[in-house]
Parts: structure tokens; C-alpha cells; sequence
């Protein structure tokens, strides 16, 4: 039985996020039809009802003991992210497990009783272990290699609780006959997921930081710092975690906004490079075809030039570096053109070696 709300608890955001075939999804809506509700609506109720109506026939791709666990470990993760006291139900009980049959020597643990006791004890002191990590907080101004030795840290020993709870691990049948060790491992699971968040969180805002630091001291932009590839790598993992306050939630999404662009600005500067490079290379003699292709009028002879594009190839390069003055900001432009190995002023060059080529045909 679900234990009732605490008067005068206050409700935090409660987004969810579902998979499901289509023959599931059709299930789903089909029950959402029938009582009038939207598909949003009726699945947030069925979760909130701990899937009482799998019951009544519905058909849901979790079980109830699973809805349970699920929506339990989210509102402890949102809890601990927030700073907030961890509700009571946030942590359900486990589901009753059958009692298992004793270990009788000549059966499992035959000839193997040390190796046995030795993994169950190792389930008991995971927790402990978790713990441990968990209080162990570096202060704030610790070195950027302490903030990412305890991240590694967190990481493997959430690996090492994970491979333990997998199928077909060595632990898995002691798990079963374990009840209460299992609620405490998963319970723990759940605030380590957390403060390897937290670890992530302060790791990348000092990555940040640095970044920052040293694209003022060079005139740069934070792209080009040495820090910045794990700045990014830090933040994508962040990106694909679920329950996080919406502030740093919007923080993550400018970072990676900000990546994008840089990314897209860079590879425009640098290919503009290349072609008008090229074009230029391979129009040393322009100056002479421009005379020997043109009437006085204006008009091209009828004999050459026809077919040949390359005036258009011209004004289009003109075209993009005009573009690429217009909307990539002076310092970050510099910034692209150093990485290409060019002078501040590259752009602009070209361009004006681009309009004397072509002459007065030359649009830009």
C-alpha cells in the first residue's frame, strides 16, 4: 500500500521520459481514448498510481514493482541535486522475494563456500564503500586533477555496482537471497549516480572557468584552449543525464550552443580559405584572359570564355566573404584564422585579391 502525502509537501517539476514499441504506444493511446484524457495524462497518472491499472488489463512496458523503483530513484536523484531532504517514498520498499532455498553443501555452493561468502560480502560492504566517496568532498579550491581523480572514482565504482546487479554476474544469485542488502546496494546506487553528477557539474565549471582564463590572457576564444576538449566531453555526459535543475540544464545547452557555432564558423573560414586559395593558384594568368575574353562593351568573345564559370566561381567567393565579415565577430574571427594559420585580415585580403582578378565584372 502506497503511504500517504505529506501534508504541505512541496511538488517539484515531474518530467517523464518513456520508450515503448508501437504496438505498446497503440495500447497506450487506445486506454488514453477511452477515458477521455491525453496520452501525456493518462501515463502520468498510471505512474502515480504505482500501475494499479495493469489490473484492470492494461498493458505498460514496466511492471508496478518497476514503475515504483523508477519514479522512486528520480525523485531522490531531483532531491539530492536540490538539496532537499529525500521524501520517505522516494525510496520504496523492495518487493517481497520468495525465500530462498538454504545453501546446502553438494548443491550450489558446493566445494565453493569461501568464494560464496566472499561475494556476499562484498554486496554488504559496496554501501559502505559508496558512502565513503560520497562524504569524501574535496574543498573548492582543490586542483583541477583532484576534481577529476574523484570523478573517475565515482565512475568506476558505479561501474563495479553495475556489472554486480548484471545478468549472469556471480553476485546475482546472492543478490536474490539478499532482500535487505539489495534495497540498501540500489539505495546507495542511487545517491552515488548523484554525486557523480555533482562531481561532473563542478568538473566542467572549472573547465570552463580555465578556458575562459586563458582565452583572455591569449585574445583568444575558450575553442582553442588546451582544457577545452574535456570541457566539452564533460558536458555532453551531462547532457544525456535525466532529473537536473533547469538552470544548469540551460547552462549545459549554451555550452553546447556555443560549441556548435564556433565548430560551424571555424569550418566556414577554413574552407573559405581553401577555395579561394585554390582559385586564386589557378587563376595566375586571370588578368590576361580578362582582356582576351572581353569586347570593349563589355561582352564576352565569341570564341572564348563560353561555358568556362569561372567569373561566377569569383563572385561567389566574393559573396562569402562578405558573409563571413558580416556575422562571425571580429575576435572570433581572428581566432579561426589563426587555427588556419593565418594573419588577422586573411578575409579581407583574399577578398580584395578576388575582386582584382576578376576585374570589373567583380561583384562585392
Amino acid at each position: 500500500m502506497r503511504r500517504p502525502r505529506r501534508a504541505g509537501r512541496t511538488k517539484g517539476s515531474r518530467h517523464l521520459s518513456l520508450s515503448a514499441t508501437d504496438a505498446e504506444w497503440e495500447v497506450v493511446r487506445r486506454n488514453a481514448d477511452a477515458r477521455g484524457l491525453s496520452i501525456a495524462r493518462y501515463l502520468v497518472g498510471l505512474v502515480e498510481r504505482g500501475g494499479s491499472e495493469a489490473e484492470q488489463g492494461a498493458t505498460v512496458a514496466l511492471s508496478r514493482d518497476e514503475q515504483r523503483e523508477l519514479l522512486g530513484s528520480v525523485r531522490e536523484i531531483r532531491a539530492l541535486m536540490l538539496g532537499q531532504a529525500i521524501p520517505e517514498e522516494a525510496v520504496p520498499e523492495e518487493p517481497a522475494a520468495p525465500e530462498p532455498a538454504p545453501e546446502e553443501p553438494g548443491r550450489e555452493d558446493a566445494g565453493d563456500g569461501g568464494e560464496a561468502e566472499r561475494l556476499r560480502r562484498e554486496i554488504r560492504e559496496w554501501p559502505g564503500r559508496a558512502q565513503a566517496l560520497i562524504a569524501d568532498r574535496p574543498a573548492m579550491d582543490v586542483s583541477l586533477a583532484v576534481l577529476v581523480e574523484r570523478r573517475r572514482r565515482l565512475e568506476a565504482l558505479l561501474a563495479e555496482v553495475g556489472a554486480m546487479r548484471g545478468k549472469g554476474s556471480p553476485y546475482a544469485r546472492h543478490l536474490a537471497a539478499m532482500p535487505e542488502e539489495r534495497a540498501v546496494l540500489r539505495k546507495a546506487a542511487v545517491r552515488l549516480i548523484a554525486a557523480l553528477i555533482v562531481a561532473e557539474m563542478v568538473e566542467a565549471g572549472r573547465l570552463d572557468r580555465n578556458a575562459k582564463a586563458i582565452a583572455r590572457e591569449t585574445g583568444g576564444i575558450a575553442f582553442d584552449a588546451p582544457g577545452y576538449p574535456d570541457l566539452m566531453e564533460r558536458v555532453r555526459s551531462l547532457d544525456a543525464r535525466t532529473g537536473l535543475p533547469e538552470r544548469r540544464r540551460e547552462w549545459i545547452r549554451g555550452l553546447i550552443d556555443r560549441d556548435a557555432l564556433w565548430t560551424r564558423d571555424r569550418d566556414r573560414v577554413t574552407g573559405f580559405l581553401d577555395r579561394a586559395g585554390a582559385f586564386l593558384r589557378g587563376r595566375a594568368d586571370l588578368a590576361d584572359d580578362i582582356l582576351a575574353l572581353s569586347r570593349p562593351d563589355g561582352s564576352a568573345s565569341p570564341d572564348r570564355g563560353s561555358g568556362h564559370g569561372w567569373r561566377e566561381e569569383g563572385n561567389a567567393l566574393l559573396e562569402e566573404a562578405k558573409a563571413i565579415g558580416e556575422v562571425v565577430p571580429e575576435r572570433e574571427l581572428a581566432a579561426h584564422l589563426k587555427a588556419a594559420g593565418e594573419e588577422p585580415g586573411a578575409v579581407a585580403r583574399l577578398a580584395a585579391q578576388l575582386r582584382a582578378r576578376l576585374g570589373p565584372g567583380g561583384r562585392g
